[in-house]
């Protein structure tokens, strides 16, 4: 009687873990989509992570479906007559295991972990191909101009995002954090800033 009470209970763990399983992957899912877009459109973008294309969008726009992983995305476009351009899918926590802590417990947290799924990433993004030619000098320096604004402006709304998200502003993980965006910025901008140089002027 004591073995059939035990194989009992064994086929109902089982049962359950099954049933755990599942619901991490309905609650959170492993995979997602994401729309990639160009400025200008027809572009041919790379999706690359861990070194391997994981999708290829040609032409944008264009959504594809990736596995989510903790792993973050480099998306690598071209199009003719116009600089190779690059931009990052940050892979980020999810925040939704609440699902999962009602209906999957620490098994469906532990298969989401293992799995990706408490990841996820941007939904959507596009990348700016500056042109390699551009008619006069005025209307090549105000493109860059623009283009340069625009990654000073985004960098000082990532970083008050995070200083409002630290607990502690003053912490050295929240400095340090700032201080990786600043030094991404101030990288973009020789990087535009020589694109800008070599542009050619007229026909």
């Amino acid at each position: 009687m004591r073995n059939i009470v035990y194989v009992a209970r064994a086929a109902v763990l089982v049962a359950a873990f099954s049933m755990l399983a599942a619901c991490a992957s309905i609650v959170e899912g492993t995979d997602q989509s994401i729309t990639v877009n160009s400025d200008p459109s027809g572009a041919k973008c790379e999706l690359i992570r861990d070194g391997q294309t994981i999708a290829v969008v040609n032409p944008t726009p264009g959504t594809v479906q990736v596995d989510k992983s903790k792993k973050h995305i480099a998306v690598h476009c071209e199009k003719a007559d116009h600089e190779k351009a690059a931009g990052a899918l940050a892979s980020s926590f999810e925040g939704m295991t609440f699902g999962n802590i009602l209906f999957g417990g620490i098994v469906g947290v532990a298969v989401d972990a293992s799995s990706g799924a408490m990841n996820k990433y941007p939904p959507s993004i596009i990348v700016t191909l500056p042109p390699v030619s551009f008619p006069t000098v005025s209307a090549r320096d105000t493109y860059y101009a623009r283009l340069i604004a625009g990654v000073r402006d985004d960098t000082d709304k990532a970083v008050k995002k995070l200083v409002s998200e630290c607990g502690a502003p003053s912490s050295d993980d929240c400095k340090a954090e700032a201080k990786l965006l600043e030094t991404s910025r101030d990288a973009r901008v020789v990087e535009l800033e020589s694109m800008r140089d070599r542009a050619k002027i007229g026909s």
